[in-house]
C-alpha cells in the first residue's frame, strides 16, 4: 500500500477544514460588505472548492507516485513542495481576508497564490503533460477570486 493515497487526501482535508474555519469566522463581517453583483453565492463557492481540492489531490498523487523522487534534481519534490507552499498560501488567504478582515493584504497573498499555481502548472506540464491541466480550474478560480477581492476592496 502506498501511504501517499492516505496522507495526501488527509492533508487536503486539513487544508479545507482550516480554511473553512477561518472563512466561517468572518462570514458575518463579509455579509456587511458591498460586493459586485456577479459575486457567487456561498454554495457555489463551496462546490468549486470541492472540485479544486479533488483535482489538486489527484494531481499531487499522480506527481508523487509517477515521477522519480530523490536526489538534487527531484522534480516530484519541487512540485509537491510548491503544492504544499500553495496550500499554506490558500489557508493564509482565508485567515487574512476573513479572519483579519483585510482585503488589501489578501490581494497580495492571492497574487502569490496565483504565481505558485502557474509555477505548478508549468512544471507539471513539463513533466506529465496534459495531466497538469487538472490544475487549470484552480488557476482560473484564483484569478476570479483576485478580481472579486479587488472589487470588494474598491467598493468598501
Amino acid at each position: 500500500m502506498k501511504w501517499s493515497y492516505i496522507i495526501t487526501p488527509l492533508i487536503t482535508a486539513a487544508i479545507a477544514l482550516l480554511g473553512g474555519i477561518f472563512t466561517e469566522q468572518g462570514l458575518s463581517w463579509y455579509g456587511t460588505l458591498i460586493k459586485p453583483m456577479w459575486t457567487p453565492n456561498g454554495a457555489f463557492i463551496s462546490v468549486i472548492w470541492i472540485i479544486i481540492y479533488a483535482l489538486t489531490t489527484i494531481f499531487a498523487l499522480y506527481i508523487w507516485n509517477t515521477l522519480p523522487r530523490g536526489g538534487a534534481g527531484c522534480v516530484a519534490c519541487l512540485i509537491v513542495g510548491l503544492l504544499l507552499f500553495n496550500a499554506a498560501l490558500n489557508v493564509s488567504w482565508s485567515y487574512i481576508f476573513f479572519g483579519m478582515q483585510s482585503p488589501g493584504f489578501a490581494i497580495f497573498v492571492l497574487i502569490m497564490l496565483e504565481l505558485t499555481n502557474i509555477a505548478i502548472l508549468y512544471f507539471g506540464w513539463q513533466q506529465v503533460g496534459a495531466v497538469a491541466f487538472l490544475m487549470v480550474p484552480y488557476v482560473v478560480w484564483v484569478a476570479i477570486a483576485g478580481i472579486l477581492n479587488y472589487r470588494i476592496l474598491i467598493l468598501n
